[in-house]
């Protein structure tokens, strides 16, 4: 008899994972949209090849759980995060250098700005998020994936953290590669402070319209 192999168990409980919703933290105040803008635009000009993998502004933000939700569930959950309404203590981030995800920066498939400031914030508030919703069985650490969160600590100070904080900025949407090593050079001193995070949102992941974020079904507001 073999043994399991948990890492393909993992793979595979992955692999069959349908994502349905997510938990955000939205990315769309003013500021933020004409910062992004125009640095797209400085970069395209240099290098009009660049464009199809840039998201669009309006739909930027920072994940914090991915959801797989049935009918029923999209019910429960629609009671039960209002529950948390000005419960949760608003922050502010601040965004200041780049980050990719492919074997070089001249073969990405990501380019993300990382956070240097509000990190710690962030995770807080995904471990009361994830533990509410583990609480209120929509997540099960035991039999579902929770994506990009893990469980650190000893039992009963443990808590759940995200293993990557980020915001995706240019990403491809097939097997393609772009090079952004001109980027991360080029603006190496990026930043951007003073980014009020106060609402969270569970959306559905098919937008509805390209202009506009998320549909959500629900919409949390942070004091």
């Amino acid at each position: 008899m073999e043994g399991i192999n948990n890492k393909q168990v993992l793979q595979n409980k992955q692999k069959e994972t349908k994502w349905t919703h997510f938990i955000s933290l939205p990315l769309t105040k003013p500021h933020l949209v004409e910062a992004y803008k125009k640095l797209k635009s400085e970069i395209t000009s240099d290098d009009p090849d660049l464009e199809p993998f840039f998201l669009g502004s309006s739909k930027a933000h920072i994940t914090l759980n991915m959801l797989e939700l049935n009918e029923e569930q999209v019910e429960k959950i629609q009671k039960i995060l209002p529950l948390l309404h000005n419960k949760l203590p608003k922050f502010n981030i601040t965004f200041k250098g780049w980050g990719y995800f492919g074997k070089k920066p001249e073969k990405s498939k990501y380019l993300y700005l990382k956070i240097s400031n509000g990190l710690q914030e962030i995770n807080d508030l995904c471990n009361k998020i994830t533990a509410f919703l583990v609480e209120h069985d929509i997540l099960n650490p035991q039999k579902q994936n929770l994506h990009n969160i893990k469980l650190i600590g000893e039992y009963p100070n443990q808590k759940y953290q995200l293993q990557t904080v980020h915001a995706t900025f240019m990403k491809s949407r097939t097997k393609d590669t772009f090079d952004c090593s001109e980027i991360i050079n080029k603006y190496s001193d990026f930043e951007i402070s003073g980014i009020d995070i106060n609402q969270l949102h569970c959306s559905i992941i098919q937008p509805q319209n390209a202009d506009l974020y998320y549909n959500s079904l629900c919409v949390i507001n942070l004091i």
